[in-house]
């Protein structure tokens, strides 16, 4: 588990080795997906399914090469191999470019491999009750496209699983397979349930397998952030996103669309979110694109904890706090305590709940903390209940503190 930011950054991996799933196929021979699914039907003797949630360098088998010995390889690159209907090779990750949140980070990523051509799969792939499949080289099929293919009956395929050239590559070298267990093959590979007992066929959304391989893809990126870390960057902040909160500077209130920094600590709390969300509300939130949901943190407390310990990280702390944050002490994180203002605003958090740590957790509602809303493309913002006394009143009235996460 990633507890800690210490504990993230303890991912990054010495100079000079690569980052995951790429191991040393840079300088090593390299073949593409639809010519290796060529050439593991040709050795094996059976049908193979190929899928990339990313474009990856493929290590080419050598010459008199048996197919134990190049699944060995290929599961050192990070690909998971099944031999039990099929060979079924697959990365189980989540595509980078499907959490959009953190593609400024995944952006600093050195020597990206270009993925190939997207292309359609032929309608009359299924006949007699069997599909033959191929994929040619420099071409893969997007798993959404399979429902083009006429079925006995139609394919439906949830949002999460569309693909482009970037992400979610199928490769087939498939002849005369039976339908459903081709479309189990499939739905293994994506890492999605298959559903054949409706009108439809379906390949639908599976939170299991979506946290098994989403967390891997935070990790990764919480990897590619601390290997680009400059000592004086404050909290680990790092490239710049789409939003920013800003608002009163007194109060810390109000949010304005602008531009804000990925930090650590960020990187940290989605790990957390998405680690310990619940099933239903991990599929309300990514089975369709453009979705979103509010989490009651009076509800979820593991997840008020996480948002508690991310604030601590991102937001000044009192002068008289006493944390004992090595970062704190250390001057990377701004403090209060630089003006007239800020040692009767730790005396009296009302006047301003949301500018430090302390203020905040002095003044939250406490039943009723608030909301993380949590969007398909994996951006956090938080919506708190506090409560405010301006001057001249006697009793503190309810306000609400706005502030992006990510």
């Amino acid at each position: 588990m990633l507890s800690t930011a210490v504990a993230l950054l303890s991912l990054v991996a010495p100079a000079g080795q690569g980052t995951a799933g790429q191991g040393s196929a840079a300088t090593a021979k390299v073949i593409d997906p639809s010519d290796l699914a060529a050439k593991l039907a040709t050795i094996s003797k059976r049908n193979v399914i190929l899928f990339l949630a990313d474009p990856m360098a493929l290590p080419a088998p050598e010459e008199g090469e048996d197919l134990d010995a190049i699944l060995a390889k290929l599961k050192k690159q990070g690909l998971t191999p099944s031999t039990v209907y099929s060979v079924n090779v697959y990365q189980r990750q989540t595509s980078k470019d499907r959490i959009r949140a953190l593609s400024s980070v995944f952006a600093m990523q050195k020597n990206p491999v270009r993925g190939p051509k997207v292309t359609d799969p032929p309608a009359d792939a299924f006949k007699d009750g069997k599909v033959t499949l191929k994929t040619n080289k420099g071409e893969a099929i997007d798993p959404f496209a399979l429902s083009k293919i006429r079925f006995s009956k139609p394919l439906m395929v949830e949002d999460w699983f569309a693909g482009n050239a970037s992400r979610n590559l199928l490769a087939f070298d498939v002849n005369g397979m039976d339908e459903r267990e081709f479309l189990k093959e499939v739905a293994k590979s994506l890492g999605a349930r298959f559903d054949y007992s409706g009108p439809n066929y379906r390949l639908s959304f599976d939170p299991v397998e979506f946290k098994t391989r989403t967390l891997p893809t935070i990790e990764l990126a919480a990897k590619i952030f601390g290997q680009n870390l400059k000592p004086n960057q404050p909290n680990g902040a790092g490239p710049s996103n789409e939003f920013v909160e800003q608002g009163d500077p007194d109060t810390g209130m109000g949010m304005r669309r602008e531009r804000y920094n990925v930090t650590l600590p960020a990187i940290e709390l989605l790990y957390k979110v998405v680690q310990n969300l619940d099933a239903k509300l991990l599929e309300t939130v990514f089975a369709v694109s453009g979705s979103n949901a509010e989490v009651s943190l009076g509800r979820h407390p593991a997840e008020a904890t996480a948002v508690s310990q991310y604030l601590s990280k991102v937001m000044p702390h009192n002068p008289r706090a006493g944390t004992g944050n090595a970062q704190n002490q250390a001057g990377n994180r701004t403090t209060a305590g630089t003006n007239g203002n800020d040692q009767s605003d730790s005396r009296d958090p009302f006047l301003a709940p949301g500018k430090t740590y302390e203020n905040l957790m002095a003044t939250i509602n406490r039943p009723n903390p608030g909301f993380l809303i949590l969007t398909s493309d994996f951006n956090m913002r938080l919506r708190l209940n506090a409560f405010q006394r301006k001057i001249g009143e006697d009793r503190p009235q309810p306000v609400e503190i706005n502030r992006n996460a990510l």
